[in-house]
């Protein structure tokens, strides 16, 4: 491993990485699970975090294989 990964491997662990909610379920996400994307409204797209519970029951609702 270089010097310079060293350091930046180091100098990442000590930052707090940020941890998004589930949007449905309103849960801290400890893993992703997926994105949920809006249809287009004035070129505008919203974007939803979903954890792997959630994910499971939307996808399983439209069939998602």
């Amino acid at each position: 491993m270089t010097h310079a990964l060293a350091v930046l491997e180091r100098n990442t662990k000590s930052v707090m990485a940020i941890k998004p909610k589930c949007d449905k379920c309103r849960k801290e996400l400890n893993e992703f699970g997926g994105i949920l994307l809006s249809p287009p409204k004035k070129n505008i797209v919203k974007k939803f975090h979903l954890c792997i519970e959630c994910y499971k029951e939307i996808s399983s609702e439209i069939d998602v294989k």
